[in-house]
């Protein structure tokens, strides 16, 4: 997740919940996130966020008068337990619904909050669908469209790179990593000169990407650069896997590979890149973001992850 999500979120979450009419002497505001499975690593950050301003609220004399309650559910990265996670909430008496970082992930609580009549809002999910298209008219989300993203690295990696030569490496896994490479499949026939020199699939639990690789490895010259649309957790051994065999093209992905917390599994890792909303190193250009990092490390004791 971040791209200190964090900043833009809790500024988000501070507006979603201000222009929503609550009844009652409080506000049940359920998070119905991943605390455990690989998915807390998107979660958890925007979470943290979310609650620093929660807490903000509520020390300022809450929301309207009233105090902000929160309560959780655990998803446990699994879809049937966001369901569950979901309706768990709701059961709890949550008005406004807070789903996980990903639309394949997120959307069985979101839907839950749908049919109950209530808002939901995805932490930082960047698939088209995460919202009105896949949910409902109750239901938003804080981040940046995956297609947007795609399109982005391709002119990026176009312009700074001066990738001219393209190789595409699709993780059909879900809706977000499609998503990226739809967006760069848009891009792409805009940039003059600019073509796509191969095209491959692979599925995110695939222990190896051999034959993928031994097709890059077989063009008669290294692609400038590779677009690879996945995210966690088979991103990693699939960076891992093309670096070891010796491809060096400079790797262009969408920000769910944003974050410090999985880079000591690729040493040495260069020519990487992901598109962020802030940088979490404390050397963003906009002195709001950097000022958010320190009060995340004041409430939380560590730096953001992602």
């Amino acid at each position: 997740m971040s791209r200190v999500k964090a900043c833009v979120l809790a500024a988000a979450f501070g507006t979603l919940i201000a222009q929503t009419a609550w009844a009652g002497d409080e506000i049940v505001v359920g998070f119905a996130t991943a605390q455990s499975g690989f998915m807390q690593a998107y979660d958890k950050p925007a979470q943290d966020a979310a609650m620093i301003r929660i807490d903000e609220i509520n020390k300022a004399g809450g929301l309207l008068g009233k105090q902000i309650k929160v309560v959780t559910a655990d998803t446990k990265t699994d879809r049937a337990e966001g369901a569950k996670a979901g309706l768990e909430v709701l059961d709890k008496g949550a008005e406004l619904v807070i789903v996980s970082c990903d639309y394949d992930f997120g959307s069985p609580a979101a839907l839950a909050a749908e049919a109950a009549g209530k808002v939901s809002f995805f932490l930082c999910a960047e698939s088209i669908k995460a919202g009105i298209p896949g949910v409902g008219p109750h239901s938003f989300s804080a981040s940046v469209l995956a297609a947007v993203q795609g399109a982005t690295m391709a002119e990026w990696a176009y312009n700074k790179k001066n990738a001219r030569n393209f190789y595409r490496l699709l993780d059909t896994w879900t809706v977000y990593n499609k998503g990226i490479c739809d967006g760069f499949d848009w891009e792409l026939p805009r940039l003059k000169d600019a073509k796509l020199v191969g095209s491959d699939t692979f599925k995110n639990e695939d222990a190896s990407i051999a034959s993928q690789i031994s097709r890059i490895k077989a063009l008669p010259q290294e692609p400038d650069a590779i677009m690879l649309c996945t995210m966690m957790p088979g991103a990693v051994s699939a960076v891992k896997q093309i670096r070891a065999a010796g491809i060096k093209a400079p790797i262009i992905n969408g920000s769910g590979m944003d974050g410090s917390y999985w880079l000591s599994a690729v040493p040495d890792l260069s020519d990487f890149y992901v598109p962020v909303q802030g940088s979490i190193y404390g050397d963003d250009p906009n002195p709001a973001v950097n000022e958010f990092n320190k009060k995340y490390k004041e409430a939380t004791g560590s730096d953001p992850s992602s």
